[in-house]
């Protein structure tokens, strides 16, 4: 049996859907440039370009958009990003942490990482 940290499956699953999100909102509803997108995500023009095209990162994609609470945090995100002030990291934890409840769901076993831990203190 492999055991994935809980990091690791965020890395893969949980982070592009987030990024794809965010990179698809900021070009298509913000009218933000590819490259203005790429620099505010802190990723590649080209990775911009795969998430806008649903290349990348769409497994996760439809329950970031559809949940109440993950769309609002999201929202927040994306208003922070537009002014171009704040930090988004706590963002991404709270979001990982919400999406964890997801792939729970779908029998998959994830432990808590040391952002949930803490916040359960």
């Amino acid at each position: 049996m492999s055991y994935l940290l809980p990091c690791e499956v965020a890395a893969r699953d949980i982070l592009p859907a987030i990024r794809c999100v965010l990179a698809e909102r900021l070009v298509k509803e913000k009218g933000l440039s590819i490259y203005r997108t790429a620099k505010l995500l802190g990723i590649t023009p080209a990775a911009v370009q795969n998430y806008v095209k649903n290349r990348r990162g769409s497994y996760m994609k439809e329950f970031l958009e559809t949940d109440p609470k993950i769309s609002q945090m999201i929202e927040e995100m994306l208003n922070i990003l537009e002014k171009g002030r704040g930090d988004i990291s706590d963002y991404y934890c709270m979001l990982c942490s919400e999406s964890k409840g997801y792939l729970r769901k779908e029998g998959r076993f994830i432990g808590s990482c040391f952002y949930e831990e803490t916040r359960a203190r």
